[in-house]
C-alpha cells in the first residue's frame, strides 16, 4: 500500500468516528476519533511537517490561536498562580489536538473526490448514529438507552450533551445534500438527520439550521425553488411535533430558567471583562466562576474568548470566521460551487450555534475549516498536481491546442 494511502484511510475511519464521543469524567471527554489522529501523527505526522508543506493550508490565525491559548494560561498563573486541570488538559492540550486534526485532514486530501468520500462518511456515519439514537429515544432498550441518550428527555445520541450532538447533526444535514451523490439516499439521510435535530430541542442548532438554509438559497443553484417547500415542511413538522409530544415539547423548547441564566452568564462575564480588557482574565477562570452560588456553563464562544483572552482572542476569533469564509466563499476553490455553499453553509450554521454553545472546541467544525483550507489550496493550482501533505508538483507547461479549421 502507498504510504498516502495509508493516510487516506486513516482519515476515513477519522471522519466516521467524528460523531461518537465518551464522556469519562466531568471534565474530561474522550473522541474515538483521536485515536485514529494519533496513529497518523505516529505514522505520517512528522513527515507531514517536515516537507516543505505549501503555505495556503497555514493561516495567520493558526499561530495567533496558538499564542492565545499560551497568553491565557500564563494570564491565569498570574492571577491564581496556577492554572487549573480543565484549562490545562481540555484547553492546553485540546488546541494541539485541534491543530494537529486539521494537520491531519488538510495534508491528506489530496483531491476532490477524497474530499468529497470524507465528507460522504461523515454525512452517512452522522446519520446512521442519529437514526440508532431515534430508536433508544422512542424504543427505549435499557442497553441502548443508556448510552445513546444520557438525560432521557433531550436527544444526546452519541454525544454527552444533546446541543453538542445537534451541532454534530447540523453540519451533516448541512453537507449532506452536496455530498452525496444518490437522490433518494441523500434526501433520506437528510430526513433522519433533520428529525433528530428537532428531538435535541437545541435552540442553538435551530438557528444554525436557518442560517444554513439562508445560505443555500443565497449560494445554491436550484435551491431557490426549494424554499418554499423546505419552508412548509417545517412549518408542519414542528406542528406535529408539538401535537406529538403535547406539552412535554413545549417545555423543552421554552426552558425559560436556562434563558435566564445564560443572561446571567453573559452579565457576570461582561463584568469580568472589564477587569481585564486586553488581555483578559485567564483561561479557565470564566468558568469557575460562579454566579447566583452555582458554577458557570459558558455558553457562548465569542464571549468566552472575549472574557477569558480579552480584546486579543476576540480579534483572534473574529479572524478565524473572516478567514475561513473568505476561502469557502471565492470562486476557485472547487470545480463544483454547490460543494462550496456546502462547506460555507456548514461553516456559518456552527458559528451561530457557537452564539449559544461553546463550540470552538468541537473537532467536526475543524472538519469543516480543514476541508475548506485544502480545497482553497487545490483551487488556487488548478494546473499542478497535488500530492497531499500540502506538496505540489509542477507537471511543467500544459500543452497546446491546435484549433481545428
Amino acid at each position: 500500500m502507498h504510504p498516502r494511502r495509508g493516510a487516506v484511510w486513516l482519515l476515513y475511519a477519522y471522519a466516521a468516528s467524528l460523531p461518537v464521543q465518551v464522556s469519562v469524567a466531568p471534565e474530561l471527554r474522550l473522541a474515538p476519533a483521536d485515536a485514529f489522529l494519533v496513529i497518523y501523527l505516529v505514522l505520517f505526522g512528522a513527515r507531514d511537517l517536515l516537507r516543505s508543506p505549501d503555505r495556503r493550508l497555514w493561516h495567520p490565525w493558526h499561530l495567533a490561536f496558538a499564542l492565545t491559548i499560551v497568553q491565557g494560561l500564563l494570564v491565569a498563573v498570574w492571577f491564581d498562580g496556577r492554572a487549573s486541570f480543565g484549562a490545562v488538559v481540555n484547553k492546553g492540550l485540546g488546541a494541539g489536538v485541534l491543530l494537529a486534526g486539521y494537520l491531519f485532514v488538510a495534508s491528506t486530501v489530496a483531491d476532490e473526490p477524497t474530499l468529497r468520500r470524507v465528507l460522504r462518511i461523515f454525512v452517512r456515519a452522522s446519520a446512521v448514529c442519529a437514526g440508532a439514537s431515534l430508536a433508544a429515544f422512542f424504543w427505549p432498550v435499557p442497553l441502548l438507552a443508556g448510552v445513546l441518550n444520557g438525560n432521557g428527555f433531550r436527544l444526546s445520541g452519541t454525544m454527552p450533551d444533546p446541543n453538542q450532538f445537534g451541532s454534530v447533526l447540523l453540519v451533516a444535514a448541512a453537507l449532506a445534500w452536496f455530498a452525496e451523490p444518490r437522490r433518494a439516499l441523500r434526501v433520506a439521510l437528510l430526513l433522519v438527520l433533520v428529525v433528530a435535530i428537532f428531538f435535541t430541542y437545541s435552540r442553538s442548532t435551530f438557528i444554525g439550521a436557518g442560517i444554513a438554509l439562508v445560505v443555500w438559497t443565497l449560494r445554491v443553484k436550484g435551491v431557490r425553488r426549494l424554499v418554499p417547500v423546505a419552508a412548509t415542511g417545517v412549518i408542519l413538522y414542528v406542528l406535529a411535533g408539538g401535537a406529538l409530544l403535547g406539552t412535554a415539547s413545549e417545555a423543552m423548547l421554552a426552558r425559560e430558567r436556562t434563558v435566564d441564566a445564560r443572561v446571567e452568564v453573559l452579565r457576570a462575564g461582561m463584568d469580568m471583562f472589564e477587569r481585564s480588557p486586553l488581555v483578559g482574565i485567564g483561561l479557565g477562570r470564566f468558568a469557575q466562576a460562579e454566579v447566583v452560588g452555582e458554577p458557570i456553563i459558558v455558553h457562548n464562544t465569542p464571549a468566552w474568548f472575549l472574557v477569558e483572552f480579552g480584546v486579543v482572542g476576540f480579534l483572534m476569533f473574529s479572524l478565524f470566521v473572516a478567514d475561513v469564509s473568505f476561502r469557502a466563499l471565492r470562486p476557485s476553490v472547487l470545480t463544483d460551487t454547490d460543494l462550496s455553499a456546502g462547506l460555507l453553509s456548514a461553516h456559518l450554521a456552527m458559528l451561530a450555534c457557537s452564539l449559544g454553545i461553546e463550540a470552538f472546541y468541537q473537532r467536526h467544525w475543524w472538519l469543516v475549516v480543514a476541508l475548506s483550507g485544502a480545497a482553497y489550496a487545490m483551487g488556487r493550482h488548478p494546473h499542478r498536481r497535488w500530492l497531499g501533505a500540502g506538496v505540489l508538483r509542477d507537471p511543467g507547461p500544459a500543452p497546446s491546442r491546435q484549433v481545428a479549421r
